[in-house]
């Protein structure tokens, strides 16, 4: 019985509250599943937030992204798809005003995971 309270405790927590934004990126037809961008809590100094790209071998279009967020910080995510005429995949990250990504763009290879940070813009 207090395992149970302590997962209801968790849920009802602030940081049950904090949790990322999640989206898949790929058509039903894919090869070995779907791709997905999350963003989320992050270890990277000065960074407030992750966005981690996991590629897998799919079919999809370019620059179908979707809006993800994490602790009231919302990013538009761009999708490339076969980059260069490679099999790889890349996003771009673009923060709201006050907000930077690093990098801004990264090509992943299929079935890797790449991993941009958000860092708020440092004022004078």
């Amino acid at each position: 019985m207090k395992p149970l309270l302590i997962v209801a405790s968790l849920l009802a927590s602030p940081l049950a509250a904090q949790e990322g934004s999640f989206a898949t990126i790929g058509r039903l037809q894919s090869y070995s599943g779907t791709s997905s961008v999350t963003i989320q809590a992050t270890d990277q100094y000065g960074a407030v937030a992750e966005v981690i790209f996991h590629n897998l071998l799919n079919n999809n279009d370019d620059d179908v992204g979707p809006t993800l967020t994490y602790d009231g910080v919302s990013v538009d995510i761009i999708f490339s798809f076969n980059v260069g005429g490679s099999p790889d995949d890349s996003i771009t990250v673009i923060p709201p005003f006050g907000y930077y990504a690093s990098p801004e763009t990264i090509q992943v290879q299929e079935y890797t995971t790449g991993i941009i940070y958000i860092y708020p813009e440092l004022t004078s």
